[in-house]
């Protein structure tokens, strides 16, 4: 009886190991990935490379699909993401950089004329 309870306990921990080397393993695999990613992005705002991987999902529930995006579009997905938006954020209200402040009138220019025609026509202009 005590032989069967020791081999009971035993493969119980064999099977505990085998679900936490998976884990491992997955986590493993998710780093490789998101330095892979963190790569390709790297690469895309140096100009080296156009594209960076995403993915689509069709439909709810459907399993994601790997494909590319272009850059510029990844970039601004990536400021949803709160700690890049804030950091986004701190660099056009603190930089004294030129290239910056041609950025901040840039995006001036480009809100005015996103907006200006429907907030004109709401005030009644």
């Amino acid at each position: 009886m005590i032989a069967l309870n020791i081999q009971s306990l035993v493969n119980r921990c064999e099977v505990r190991q085998d679900r936490a080397s998976k884990f491992y393993d997955r986590d493993e695999s998710i780093n490789d990935l998101r330095y892979e990613l963190e790569n390709a992005m790297r690469n895309g705002l140096a100009g080296r490379v156009q594209f960076v991987p995403t993915y689509t999902r069709p439909g709810p529930g459907g399993v994601p699909i790997e494909r590319t995006q272009h850059v510029a579009e990844a970039v601004i997905e990536s400021l949803d993401h709160m700690e890049t938006a804030a950091a986004f954020w701190d660099v056009l209200k603190s930089s004294t950089c030129p290239m910056v402040q041609a950025l901040r009138e840039h995006i001036c220019k480009g809100y005015s004329q996103l907006y200006a025609d429907e907030i004109a026509e709401a005030r009644g202009i």
